[in-house]
């Protein structure tokens, strides 16, 4: 029998985001979900965070700043808020799992007001990814350093063995949680977990599978009426 879900954890790449923010500013190879912006590139927390306020007063100021490009510009941001006060609103505990860094993750969520709604973020810190010439040179002082990570937040494991422990320590049924996420290896791994939503196009959540998201905390028939829905839409729910 179905559930209404308690805990989302979200993925933040291509899954709340329509680009691949972590690799964007990492200058990763373009053509893999990331977006062309101009040097300096940054690979560790501090430094991506630094970029990330470089970039919005620059080359993303009359657009409203990086955030606001990276969730698909104010009207996505808008739904998206929508979608979390909803679930928020509904008794459901929303986290993040990326594998991205997490003084990004939060910045970016910070600059649209949409970290609150989060109960924590969980992802690399620090240089995880090493360091290019900008990281070495930017400075701990910059305001970007309050969102930094701190160690509890640090994703360690695997995506499914955190989701695990954040379904045992509330004592939640597989059926009771989902994991949202647009890399199909995540969502394989996590199926013996939770319930999973695979954003298939990973161009970050469309409307209409925001909605979808919105009734699986509000309708206990939702788990076995939306698998066609999902599969049609570019996701999967499992």
């Amino acid at each position: 029998t179905g559930r209404r879900v308690r805990l989302y954890v979200f993925d933040f790449d291509q899954t709340l985001t329509v680009f691949h923010v972590f690799k964007t500013l990492a200058g990763w190879p373009k053509g893999d979900g990331s977006l062309c912006i101009p040097e300096p590139f940054a690979t560790s927390e501090l430094g991506q965070a630094c970029r990330v306020e470089e970039l919005s007063k620059t080359d993303f100021k009359e657009a409203g700043g990086f955030a606001s490009i990276a969730f698909g510009g104010p009207e996505r941001v808008e739904q998206v808020r929508s979608m979390l006060n909803f679930l928020k609103e509904n008794g459901a505990v929303l986290m993040i799992c990326s594998k991205g860094l997490v003084g990004t993750v939060q910045l970016c969520l910070s600059d649209l007001g949409l970290l609150s709604y989060f109960t924590q973020v969980y992802g690399h810190i620090g240089e995880t990814y090493g360091t290019t010439d900008y990281d070495l040179q930017v400075s701990k002082a910059s305001s970007a350093a309050r969102l930094l990570g701190t160690p509890d937040q640090a994703l360690l494991g695997s995506k499914d063995k955190l989701v695990a422990a954040l379904m045992s320590k509330r004592g939640l049924q597989p059926s009771e949680a989902v994991l949202v996420e647009d890399d199909p290896e995540e969502i394989r791994k996590a199926r013996k977990i939770c319930r999973t939503f695979f954003v298939k196009a990973a161009c970050g959540l469309t409307p209409e599978q925001m909605a979808l998201l919105m009734k699986m905390s509000d309708d206990d028939s939702m788990q076995s009426s939306a698998q066609g829905v999902g599969s049609k839409r570019g996701c999967n729910i499992m």
